[in-house]
């Protein structure tokens, strides 16, 4: 017998990863506040997986979008294990009293600055989240930490990443390049492809994303226009110590 679980997703939503070599994709979100069917409101996160066919991860994530409330069902609740893992997710279903007790709860903290906006903290993840103008292009930009420790701290190691962009570019796409094109015109190259150089690998990757943490530790993230079979290219260093690995993830 499962147990049947009501919450309210949070804001930011549902996702669809997959982890080669898993045959299945994951669904994941948080729900908050939420309660087992009969029993109490719980004002404390939940996170929830699912393992899902692949290529179906859009359908999945429209059935939990961010403050509707789902009902879940899962085979029993171990607070021990995190995220727990659902067996069925049914889509947004009608809850005033998790609805109403999700619309008067407090904002989330925010950060703003002059350079980089408004972050927006999600507790789910332990980030602020925001978006920043990288060389012109728009990237979604995290910083890793709770807001009563680290937020501030976190915000100026972006700040100064952020004064040095155009170093940093450089630095990664000399790494991405040195790292990557040697494994794309190898193991990664089907049969009947030709091997690309360098102008036009470069020409396909593009930034997406980048983790700052308050020890100064970064995360560069690249969408690789399917060199990978759509995996990202992921770079990472340190503020003081630059570029020091380049990996596939995803």
């Amino acid at each position: 017998m499962t147990l049947r679980v009501r919450g309210v997703v949070s804001p930011r939503g549902a996702t669809a990863i997959w982890l080669a070599p898993d045959p299945e994709m994951w669904l994941n979100f948080e729900v908050q506040p939420w309660r087992v069917t009969g029993g109490s409101v719980q004002d404390r996160p939940l996170r929830l997986r699912m393992g899902i066919e692949r290529d179906t991860g859009t359908h999945w994530i429209a059935r939990a979008p961010s403050g509707a409330v789902v009902e879940v069902e899962i085979n029993a609740l171990d607070e021990c294990e995190r995220p727990q893992r659902m067996v069925q997710l049914h889509g947004p279903v009608d809850d005033p009293v998790l609805a109403s007790m999700a619309a008067n709860a407090p904002p989330p903290p925010e950060l703003h600055d002059p350079l980089l906006g408004t972050l927006i903290y999600d507790p789910g993840v332990d980030w602020f989240e925001g978006e920043g103008v990288w060389l012109g292009r728009n990237v979604r930009l995290y910083l890793s930490c709770e807001p009563e420790l680290d937020g501030n701290r976190a915000l100026d190691i972006a700040r100064r990443l952020w004064a040095e962009q155009s170093r940093w570019h450089a630095l990664i796409r000399e790494a991405i390049l040195r790292d990557m094109l040697p494994l794309k015109n190898g193991s990664w190259r089907e049969p009947e492809d030709e091997a690309i150089d360098a102008e036009q690998f470069l020409a396909r990757i593009e930034i997406e994303s980048i983790i700052v943490y308050p020890d100064g530790s970064l995360d560069f993230s690249h969408d690789d226009d399917d060199l990978f079979f759509g995996h990202t290219i992921v770079v990472t260093g340190t503020l003081d110590d630059g570029v020091q690995d380049v990996s596939l993830a995803g």
